[in-house]
């Protein structure tokens, strides 16, 4: 299953601004819409990669216009990111097709069968997690 899900995944989509954004780009762009400000570092984190896997991607959407990076005035080497107002209309297209995406997936479940479907993710997590830890 998990595989399919990664298939599923890597096929690029459309958010609202007319180019196809593979899934590491649009997760890039979403989690900078919430997090306004980031540095490279902390968005490796957030998304659980290395600086240099996330670093030629960020590269590519500051050059396709969704980001902006700008140096801080405090330390010129640590650069903050936020989106351009094409990152934003990205970032909003993708809150809409996942919002869209749920609501197909949570029709054609039960309420009960959503409830042990959360329970068993949550239970997921917290084992991959803790495997995540002990790896570390």
């Amino acid at each position: 299953m998990i595989n399919k899900v990664a298939r599923m995944s890597q096929n690029p989509k459309q958010f609202g601004t007319g180019e196809f954004l593979p899934l590491a780009e649009i997760q890039i762009i979403h989690t900078v819409g919430n997090i306004p400000d980031i540095t490279m570092t902390e968005l490796s984190g957030q998304l659980g990669l290395t600086k240099g896997t996330v670093s030629p991607v960020v590269n590519r959407l500051v050059e396709r216009g969704y980001l902006i990076k700008t140096r801080s005035q405090r330390d010129g080497r640590r650069a903050k990111l936020n989106l351009t107002s094409k990152g934003t209309t990205a970032a909003e297209g993708y809150e809409e097709y996942a919002r869209e995406y749920v609501a197909q997936y949570a029709s054609e479940i039960s309420f009960g069968e959503w409830i042990i479907v959360n329970e068993i993710l949550a239970k997921l997590e917290a084992f991959i997690d803790n495997k995540l830890k002990s790896n570390a």
